[in-house]
């Protein structure tokens, strides 16, 4: 049900392969290559979009698509994606199967794993491929410089191979994706251009310290740091906690502050916010021990997603602990096996409130699709195209999401600027492919003063004012409150990455904390109180979670309400309640009654124009009176009250006493008298028994969807062209036609506009 379009580099990307594999001699294999495209970017859709056009292309007859992955949930997301998009793939399900389906002249769309073809290789059914298939790899430079790409390629002698990756390997001859695939399809598409896109998020680093357990002072610290918020009873209780870690080894004890610095970080940055975390450990035995220590603190909800026991990941080359075999069998007796395990426990934290944290080692590093996932918490030393890859695990757009970000405790990024060439680390990419890939936090605190002294320049004729009253008043002008609304949102989004960030804390003084708090909640309850008063529906349903997250953590108890909509200016009980507020001033009841009443002109202004447009400028001489203190602030809300009683009612006293209860000829009557005026010498007459006869004759012919239907409006037409050729002769007047038609045209406009 959803339309999906081809963003740039996709449109010309399936250009250049469709130009470049329709080249050659007839007899040849077509020429295949790299699709680079950064993780986010839509390789899937691409491989969807590429299949379809293929179909499609003139030169290419019955092409068959085989879709090859190494991981079965891959393999079944990509399966999904292509039935989900209208294409009907066979899915392999062994490798005699997929001999089956490379043999089957019907399938034209196969999605298989790479391991099948060991099968499919010794199969002497399978002669050369026909040069019409067509082979597109994901994550294509993982996996294809091993046997089982040899025979993938052995069996499918003479098809056209496409590789898909974001992270293509270029260093050395034995693993370049590029002497396995062919050349790179124009254009690439880098992390820095879809970051400029806004297709992803920007992506922050911290590298993150935690004192080693003998340097007392440094502990002692560090720990002060984290408690800021705990009353003397929560620190007693965290340090009888933490005294337990002197029963484990001076490593132990380390994960284990570990474990409460990331504790305290998600539940004060990101807890109830809907946004996750992902935390990579070095190997199964420490995963096992970091959801042992969160579980001990019992502030933040995780799950460990690792493999079978006799499956070795991270560091760790030795044979199994008895905790990861007792772990592995609780595992199997909770989900009944490997693939349930897997696929429940991801569902749960793509899609649930827990768990909040997801702890890995070499799992769901790649090609893991979880939009909510936010921070990655890095205990576990990558580098080359893994670190790019686990790093773009948290850079998926997801509302309420601001930037991905990146916790540093293993120093793989440590000192950025200085002592790592990011560059390097990444791998076989250049500088100008990595630029803007990462930015430090630092370098977003810098900008925090900038900020803070933009948000303040608006309010610098007004600075030093104590009555809330006259910054509010301050923000009458739209253009003015939206510049505010926007840097708002900036020092917040800003403050919020510096108050999670211990270097931030370190080298800012106190005093500086505690300005930057107070503007925060004193520019938030200026927000509440002018989008309420003057009844803006701002959507800021994607930074309020992390704002409110912000305050309730770092600010306390304040006098910040919850944004409401605006109110229902039908309501007469909502009316009565800000009109009855005594803590609300004059002024901002008069705002608030003139901004919900002007916007239910807005909304209402092509059901009756005339009306309406009469209303909005009374509204706005009563605010230009009241702010050039010609009337008073109770003069001003008392004929600012009955305007909005007209409006809600729809009444006006120049209105004729004949079309008192005839609502919708009082919606006609308006139009139809501001056109016939000049030709009746000012009666209102004509067009009131215009507007009467309009409503009582037209509704035969408002059958269903007749406002689509274009026979039921000229019907209508019709009848109006009757009516006014009658009042014509009645009253005498002498009506030109075209002055006609325009009432007419009018009037099909408010009977549409009416018909809710």
């Amino acid at each position: 049900g959803i339309k999906k379009i081809a963003r740039y580099q996709q449109f010309f990307t399936i250009k250049d392969i469709l130009h470049r594999v329709q080249l050659g001699e007839d007899n040849s294999a077509r020429r295949g290559g790299v699709v680079w495209h950064t993780t986010g970017s839509g390789k899937s859709l691409t491989m969807v979009m590429l299949a379809k056009s293929l179909s499609l292309a003139k030169g290419i007859l019955n092409p068959k698509v085989i879709l090859v992955t190494d991981r079965v949930d891959l393999d079944d997301q990509i399966y999904g994606t292509f039935r989900a998009c209208g294409l009907e793939p066979e899915q392999a399900t062994t490798g005699r199967n997929l001999v089956e389906h490379l043999l089957d002249e019907k399938s034209h769309i196969v999605t298989t794993t790479i391991h099948k073809f060991d099968t499919a290789a010794s199969d002497r059914r399978i002669k050369r491929i026909s040069r019409n298939t067509f082979v597109l790899v994901d994550e294509g430079h993982r996996s294809q410089n091993s046997e089982q790409h040899a025979l993938m390629k052995m069996t499918l002698k003479g098809a056209c191979f496409i590789a898909f990756t974001g992270t293509p390997l270029a260093k050395s001859v034995k693993k370049n994706t590029f002497l396995q695939f062919g050349e790179l399809f124009q254009p690439p598409y880098t992390i820095g251009k879809a970051i400029k896109d806004k297709a992803v998020v920007e992506l922050l680093y911290e590298a993150r310290h935690v004192p080693q357990p003998v340097d007392e002072t440094a502990i002692d610290g560090w720990f002060k740091r984290l408690t800021l918020n705990l009353n003397d009873d929560q620190k007693a209780d965290l340090k009888r906690k933490f005294a337990s870690a002197q029963q484990l080894n001076k490593a132990k004890e380390k994960i284990k502050m570990v474990a409460w610095d990331i504790t305290m970080h998600y539940s004060r940055s990101f807890q109830g916010t809907g946004l996750k975390g992902q935390l990579v450990a070095p190997d199964k035995a420490t995963a096992l021990l970091y959801k042992q220590c969160l579980d001990e603190f019992g502030k933040v909800s995780s799950e460990v997603l690792i493999s079978a026991p006799d499956v070795g990941e991270g560091d760790n080359k030795s044979g199994p602990s008895d905790e990861e075999k007792v772990f592995w069998d609780q595992m199997m007796s909770r989900y009944g096996s490997e693939t349930k395990y897997n696929k429940l426990l991801i569902n749960a934290f793509k899609h649930t409130d827990e768990p909040e944290i997801i702890i890995v080692v070499d799992k769901l590093l790649t090609g893991f699709d979880a939009p909510p996932n936010t921070v990655l918490y890095l205990t576990r030393h990558l580098k080359n195209h893994t670190l790019l890859q686990a790093i773009s695990r948290v850079n998926r757009i997801y509302a309420g999401k601001e930037h991905g970000l990146v916790m540093d405790y293993s120093g793989v990024l440590e000192n950025l600027d200085e002592t790592i060439d990011f560059y390097d680390q990444l791998a076989n990419y250049d500088e100008a492919d990595l630029e803007n890939t990462i930015t430090n936090v630092n370098d977003k605190v810098k900008q925090l003063p900038q900020l803070h002294s933009d948000l303040w320049e608006l309010f610098t004729a007004v600075r030093g004012e104590s009555d809330p009253e006259i910054y509010e008043q301050s923000l009458r002008e739209k253009e003015h409150r939206d510049k505010f609304y926007e840097r708002f949102i900036a020092f917040a989004r800003n403050l919020s990455i510096a108050l999670g960030s211990t270097n931030f804390l370190e080298n800012t003084d106190t005093q500086t904390v505690s300005i930057y708090k107070r503007d925060l909640k004193f520019f938030q309850n200026l927000r509440a109180a002018v989008s309420l008063r003057f009844q803006e529906r701002v959507d800021y349903s994607e930074y309020e979670p992390q704002i409110k997250k912000l305050l309730d953590s770092h600010l306390g108890a304040g006098e910040i309400e919850p944004l409401c909509d605006p109110i229902n200016l039908f309501n007469q009980e909502e009316r009565e309640k800000v009109l009855g507020d005594d803590k609300v001033t004059l002024e901002s009841q008069a705002d608030t009654i003139a901004s919900a009443t002007q916007r239910v002109i807005e909304l209402e202004m092509e059901k009756d124009r005339p009306f309406y447009t009469k209303f909005s400028k009374l509204i706005e001489e009563v605010l230009d009176d009241l702010y050039a203190k010609r009337i008073s602030a109770l003069e001003a809300l008392g004929k600012l009250r009955d305007i909005s009683d007209n409006v809600v009612s729809h009444t006006d006293d120049d209105m004729p006493e004949s079309l008192i209860g005839h609502d919708l000829a009082k919606r006609y009557y308006g139009s139809i008298q501001e056109d016939l005026e000049d030709y009746t010498a000012g009666r209102t007459e004509p067009a009131t028994d215009t507007a009467l006869a309009i409503e009582e004759r037209t509704p035969q012919y408002k059958i269903r969807d007749w406002r689509d239907n274009q026979d039921a409006i000229n019907q209508i037409r019709g009848e109006i062209d009757d009516i006014i050729f009658e009042i014509r002769n009645r009253y005498t007047i002498d009506l030109p036609l075209e002055a006609q038609d325009k009432v007419i045209d009018k009037c099909v406009e408010i009977a549409i506009a009416n018909d809710d």
